[in-house]
């Protein structure tokens, strides 16, 4: 017989930290049920760590779709000047473009080019990345 869990989820509003971090402990029924860390968007270094992702060395669907995933929100994390917002869309649309490679005949995704049928993980992670950015407004092939 399979083991489950119950889980609760919780919430909490932390007040916002100028620099560093903040722990929150959840409590319930008077005792601590545990405690969350969370970084403020000033100690992000998203620039540097951004120019890594997007440098990724292979170019699998999985480094392809991870390099442009996160950029469809960097400008809720940070303020884009118009050429930062323009080279982050260009590189959106490139992850697009290039994903059209690794699609097989049946709809699907493969881990890399002409590698046969589709897999289950690219295609679903590759979906989400085609759907996230068609919510976001980025030219999304309809195929």
């Amino acid at each position: 017989m399979p083991v489950t869990r119950q889980t609760t989820v919780v919430s909490a509003t932390v007040p916002r930290a100028s620099r560093g971090s903040r722990t929150c402990s959840f409590r319930r029924g008077g005792h601590e049920h545990g405690a969350a860390r969370g970084l403020s968007r000033a100690a992000l270094d998203l620039g540097r760590s951004l120019a890594w992702l997007i440098r990724y060395p292979h170019g699998c669907v999985e480094q392809t779709t991870s390099a442009a995933f996160p950029q469809l929100y960097l400008d809720r994390l940070v303020k884009l000047d118009a050429k930062k917002a323009a080279a982050t869309q260009r590189n959106i649309e490139t992850a697009i473009n290039r994903l059209k490679r690794f699609q097989s005949s049946d709809g699907g995704f493969q881990f890399w080019p002409g590698w046969g049928g589709s897999d289950d993980w690219s295609t679903t992670y590759a979906g989400h990345f085609l759907l996230e950015a068609k919510a976001r407004a980025s030219s999304c092939p309809r195929r």
